[in-house]
């Protein structure tokens, strides 16, 4: 198959997907009904149909009760230890190195002050951090910002550079992916035959994240204690909307706490054995990984940036990727159009839009791990046959030294991990194709029967959309009982920052620029939650069927910053 024909046809997957769903509709509403007394055989169309109904409300009842037991899992270990002594190291703990690598593109300084001030008040700051500022050449006055930014913090930690991602490299995106990358390989050529790469840990958060001392001990502690799998591991906390939750409209508010337990929903690998935990925003990889997998993904296709990398490790390692979940949940900011007033409240909707259409921008994703996929399932083939050729060829005692170390790698490839492999795909169609495809049916429905009364919905369809109401009722009431543990949850991270802050001492300054939102359930409580399908139709299914449809004619997407609250120092 041409390359180019094979890109383009996994790139429409979820716009195929969408088209193969309204075909199945119009097929299924257009076939006869016939008479009462027949009117429960059904065509085959409307059985497929019905039994994608019932698929999709089960995955809309699902999500919710994950995110319930990835809460109860992150409550019961979400304590103020550190995970390593405050005071003293032992020789092997200092040998640890974190690059922290913070992508700022047209991000404002106030932003990146405030995260700089943060850890800089981490107690093993000087010992571990090698603070990374990821910049863009497009940016204008980058470099001086840098500039600036270094000479105000470089003391505060083990080490602190920056990096300008140039203008014209061909077939790069500026945005997140690009620049950390740049950051990344420029970090690599100085510090070559310096350092040892097994203990350095590559951190990458967003500008305007503020983390936990707690999250670098526990990642330094899981790093030096599991020394047969810390090569392949990738750590991943929590997210938190605490800073400005009570600035932003109602809509956003509820969109971002979901986008949270998109995360969180992942997070019950302790209980459950799972190894899937898709990052969102922030996360930590071993250098070691990060160098094997080939760094950072620049090109249109990565503007997913998380998940992207997420993916490139998971199939990189046959689906034996690690994910540890770290109890020590980012703060994150909520967009902000910073604005009062009527017209404020519009700015800040659409600049959640703009975000919400560069996070579904991220469904190129679902091409990108069909390619991998496939990719994978080539290798191995090849692999089983070098092992077949290699076995033949040893019967008449060759000595070739080609097949000899080939059939050492077969041996040495791992298996497949099946489950890890449907998890990640069943996430996958959450993500990509849920949101769409389950407005699209129940719009179909209603307008059906809206505009034409005189033909009813056949029986199987009506009755299984009656069964499927009373699954949206209880999908709809345990999405209220994740906004509620979600709420104790805020609280708690909350409670725990602030004492972290007010032993750095920078209590009274976060206090005075809103730098906590004490609850999340403000404006009604769970009354004003339970406005959440608003945010969900706003912010998810409608820039997810943008997205999907103008992958038909591009992958390209100019990466905007999503406007922050912007704080005086």
């Amino acid at each position: 198959m041409d390359r180019r024909l094979w890109l383009y046809g996994t790139r429409i997957v979820p716009a195929a997907s969408l088209l193969g769903v309204a075909l199945l509709l119009v097929v299924s509403l257009s076939t006869p009904t016939g008479t009462t007394k027949s009117s429960w055989t059904s065509s085959c169309a409307q059985v497929v149909l019905c039994l994608y109904i019932f698929t999709l409300h089960f995955l809309s009842a699902l999500f919710p009760i994950r995110a319930i037991r990835g809460l109860n899992n992150i409550m019961r270990n979400l304590t103020g230890e550190s995970g390593t002594s405050t005071r003293a190291l032992s020789a092997t703990a200092r040998s640890i190195r974190f690059l922290v690598i913070i992508p700022a593109y047209k991000e404002d300084i106030e932003t990146l002050v405030a995260t700089l001030q943060v850890l800089a008040s981490h107690p093993h700051a000087k010992d571990w951090y090698h603070v990374w500022l990821a910049m863009e050449e497009r940016e204008p006055g980058a470099a001086v910002k840098a500039t600036r930014l270094v000479e105000m913090s470089s003391s505060c930690f083990h080490g602190m550079d920056f990096s300008c991602h140039p203008a014209n490299v061909p077939n790069e995106l500026a945005g997140k992916g690009s620049n950390v990358n740049w950051a990344f390989e420029q970090f690599c050529k100085r510090f070559s035959g310096v350092i040892n790469q097994k203990t350095v840990i590559v951190t990458i958060m967003d500008a305007d994240t503020h983390l936990s001392a707690r999250y670098f001990g526990q990642v330094a502690q899981h790093h030096l204690a599991s020394v047969d799998t810390r090569d392949e591991t990738m750590y991943v906390p929590p997210l938190v909307f605490d800073r400005n939750l009570h600035n932003v409209p109602l809509p956003v508010r509820t969109a971002d706490i979901m986008w949270a337990g998109a995360g969180i929903s992942n997070m019950t690998a302790a209980s459950s054995g799972a190894n899937v935990c898709i990052p969102t925003s922030v996360y930590s990889l071993p250098l070691v990984l990060a160098k094997k997998v080939g760094g950072w993904d620049t090109d249109c296709t990565a503007i997913g940036e998380d998940m992207h990398m997420f993916l490139k490790c998971f199939f990189a390692l046959s689906g034996h990727l690690k994910t540890q979940v770290v109890y020590a949940a980012a703060s994150q900011c909520n967009v902000s159009s910073n604005s009062t007033g009527v017209g404020g409240v519009f700015r800040g909707l659409e600049a959640r839009y703009s975000q919400a259409l560069r996070h579904m921008w991220g469904s190129l994703d679902t091409g990108f791990a069909i390619r991998q996929f496939a990719e994978l399932l080539t290798q191995r083939r090849r692999a089983r046959f070098d092992a077949r050729v290699g076995k033949g060829i040893s019967r008449f005692k060759s000595r070739s030294p080609t097949h000899n170390n080939r059939a050492k790698e077969s041996q040495g490839h791992p298996t497949m991990h099946k489950l890890n492999m449907f998890i990640v795909f069943e996430r996958l169609f959450e993500a990509h194709f849920l949101p769409t495809h389950l407005v699209l049916v129940l719009l179909t429905a209603e307008w059906h029967t809206f505009f034409h009364p005189e033909f009813p919905l056949p029986a199987t369809i009506r009755a299984t959309l009656n069964i499927c109401s009373l699954s949206r009722w209880l999908s709809f009431l345990l999405v209220l009982a994740y906004f509620y543990r979600y709420d104790q949850y805020h609280r708690r991270c909350v409670e725990l920052r602030k004492k972290e802050m007010r032993v750095a001492g920078l209590l009274h300054q976060l206090d005075e620029h809103d730098g906590f939102t004490p609850t999340s359930l403000l404006g009604g409580g769970l009354l004003g939650a339970a406005l959440f399908p608003v945010g969900g139709v706003l912010f998810g299914a409608l820039p997810a069927l943008q997205a999907v449809i103008c992958h038909v004619f591009t992958e390209r997407l100019m990466y905007v910053v999503s406007l922050k609250p912007r704080f005086k120092q």
